[in-house]
């Protein structure tokens, strides 16, 4: 089975599924984890082949609290 993992990188989303890859790895099933640059090492260093892609953790968090910030101004009407 081919599966891929993908998540944002920051420790609190990947280090939860790292069980699950790891295990479908050592049966056998061709696994890759695409992430931002900053994780990837972190994952392969988990013995799961990692791709590179999505936002820097700096640039995801930019956003984030850029949208945060447009949420507050949202009346309770809208």
């Amino acid at each position: 089975m081919r599966v891929l993992f993908s998540s944002v990188g920051v420790v609190g989303y990947v280090y939860p599924m790292v069980p699950l890859a790891r295990t479908l790895v050592a049966d056998g099933h061709e696994v890759r984890w695409a992430t931002s640059a900053e994780m990837c090492p972190t994952i392969v260093q988990a013995g799961i082949p990692a791709v590179v892609t999505g936002l820097s953790r700096a640039d995801w968090r930019e956003q984030r609290n850029r949208r945060m910030r447009d949420l507050a101004e949202v009346s309770p009407a809208e």
